[in-house]
Parts: C-alpha cells; sequence; structure tokens
C-alpha cells in the first residue's frame, strides 16, 4: 500500500512540474581594439541587447556591463544580471520568437 501511494504522489507531483525561464546565463568574449588587438587587463563597459526575428530586430532586452578583461583580453559576465537599458530579463519570450 505505501509503494502505490508513493507511486500516486509522484504521478500527481509530475503534473505540476515545467520547464522555467533561465534566470540569466554565462557569456565570455575577448575585447579587442579597432586594430583587432587584445584590450589587455583594462575595465571595459559593454551594452548586450536581444534583438527579435533578426540581427536588425527590435530590441527585447538590453543590458550594460562593465568588466576587467584578463591577460589576452578574456571577458565573462553573467547576462541577466547587468544594468537593465530595456525591458527585463523575465519578461524575454524565448520560444515566442527568433532572438538575435
Amino acid at each position: 500500500m505505501k509503494k502505490q501511494l508513493c507511486f500516486l504522489l509522484l504521478v500527481v507531483n509530475s503534473c505540476w512540474l515545467g520547464a522555467q525561464a533561465p534566470q540569466g546565463f554565462n557569456y565570455q568574449g575577448v575585447a579587442r581594439n579597432a586594430s583587432g588587438d587584445p584590450i589587455r587587463n583594462q575595465l571595459i563597459s559593454l551594452r548586450l541587447s536581444m534583438l527579435s526575428d533578426s540581427p536588425t530586430g527590435t530590441v527585447v532586452y538590453s543590458e550594460t556591463h562593465q568588466t576587467t578583461t584578463g591577460d589576452l583580453g578574456i571577458f565573462s559576465l553573467h547576462v541577466g544580471t547587468g544594468t537593465p537599458a530595456a525591458g527585463t530579463f523575465s519578461s524575454i519570450g524565448w520560444g515566442a520568437h527568433t532572438l538575435w
């Protein structure tokens, strides 16, 4: 009887499970100057934008970050935790549009 009750509770609880939109994601890149050389060990500012449906589409979300590059010009940040410039990260329609 206990096994049947546990199985029933497991089945009922699984009906309420669903996917959730991410609260952010990691991004890594290399900062370069106009000559293509890495910008090493410097504070940089970035603006990241999510565009709807094409590279020239409507801005769905935008945020800014300040971070410091490493010895090779590499920087890492967590998209979704920057200073919002347009929209809100939680309102991005992840499955509704192609995002650029």
